[in-house]
């Protein structure tokens, strides 16, 4: 899949962390910087297309910021503050757990209604530029969690897991930002 810029083998980069509850799933994301003016949404149809979703809804009304499309200027990476977090919620309609990756039906699935899933999409835009050092780091560090709305108290650990996770996002603090590769 090629989709402004960012082609299939430039996703093999990315490092993934599961940490999981039931059928609630966290996962981070560091992938090659997507220049679209809404990166959040990008991330939130990417993460519906890998699910096969069949149907997709936004719950999150636009940020009241566009998300930066300009580099930070830097001379001393260690002193820089960590971008604020976009955050996107929205519903998924998908077949999570009685479908197998191919998307047909497991065994004694055949009739299985689709999950109805909550999405919550964190997008940190990482991006820096010193260009008489010959540096420059683009990243969009992505975390998204999905909680199963469909499985037994889904909807109370759906409530429980946005509370949390919305909390959660605004802590993370990039304390290195050497970590992140330079693509210059």
């Amino acid at each position: 899949m090629v989709e402004d810029g960012l082609a299939g083998s430039d996703l093999w980069e990315s490092a993934r962390c599961f940490s999981h509850s039931c059928s609630t799933r966290l996962l981070h994301t560091l992938i090659i910087l997507v220049r679209r003016a809404d990166g959040r949404r990008f991330h939130f149809e990417s993460i519906a297309h890998d699910n096969a979703s069949l149907h997709s809804t936004i719950l999150t009304p636009c940020p009241p910021s566009p998300i930066p499309s300009t580099p930070l200027s830097f001379s001393n990476p260690i002193s820089l503050p960590t971008p604020r977090p976009i955050i996107l919620s929205g519903t998924q309609r998908i077949h999570k757990f009685s479908h197998d990756p191919s998307g047909a039906p497991r065994p004694g699935h055949d009739t299985d209604l689709p999950d109805e899933v909550w999405i919550g999409v964190a997008l940190w835009r990482c991006w820096l530029e010193d260009p008489s050092a010959g540096v420059s780091k683009k990243a969009d560090l992505v975390c998204s969690v999905n909680v199963n709305l469909s499985a037994e108290g889904g909807n109370d650990e759906g409530r429980r897991v946005e509370e949390w996770w919305t909390r959660t996002v605004g802590t993370l603090r990039i304390l290195d930002w050497e970590l992140f590769g330079d693509t210059s």
